[in-house]
């Protein structure tokens, strides 16, 4: 920032620190606010614990059970969709290679 913005060096630090303090105390408190349910969806709906399958839940992707990312449901048709476009996109390229 100092060469776009020319501040004294107790200013910057000043800025720096107010800055740092803010988010800190922005996290603690976001912290401590109550949270739903880590795991929403139904025990029974997890097959092996890493595939979910559930005809009567609509959504294509669900949070997965370690709260790391999503998964597909696979109960849903799309889902088969989604899998299949690499290897078509895949199998299209070598057909085109000459």
């Amino acid at each position: 920032m100092q060469p776009l913005i020319r501040l004294p060096g107790p200013a910057l630090a000043g800025v720096s620190t107010a800055i740092i303090l803010s988010s800190v105390v922005y996290l603690i408190k976001k912290n401590r606010e109550s949270r739903g349910p880590l795991d929403p969806t139904p025990r029974e709906c997890w097959k092996g614990g890493i595939l979910y399958y559930n005809p009567n839940d609509p959504v294509l992707f669900v949070g997965r059970r370690d709260g790391a990312g999503f998964t597909l449901n696979m109960a849903n048709p799309w889902s088969w969709a989604v899998l299949a476009s690499p290897l078509v996109l895949m199998a299209s390229g070598f057909l085109v290679m000459p």
